[in-house]
């Protein structure tokens, strides 16, 4: 999932969760970048289901990548803080 920052999402913090809903272990990449994607200010690596907090600006990137190595099922929630 891709959102721009000022269009699909406001700028502000945010608290991505990420639930897994079978047994498969999850990795989920999150990265603010500058709306170009040539440079990113922010990175995490979620493989776990507690909270993360990031902030984004306007006219950044946020990106929610699944990069689990095995057949996934799992749901992101992302709540503006």
């Amino acid at each position: 999932m891709v959102y721009k920052v000022g269009d699909e999402i406001q700028p502000g913090t945010y608290k991505i969760k990420v639930i897994s809903n079978n047994d498969v272990d999850f990795y989920v990449f999150a990265s603010v970048s500058n709306s170009n994607l040539s440079q990113v200010r922010n990175s995490l690596d979620i493989k776990s289901s507690k909270e993360y907090t990031l902030t984004v600006k306007e006219g950044e990137v946020l990106q929610l990548l699944n990069w689990s190595s095995g057949n996934t099922d799992f749901s992101i929630t992302l709540s503006k803080i």
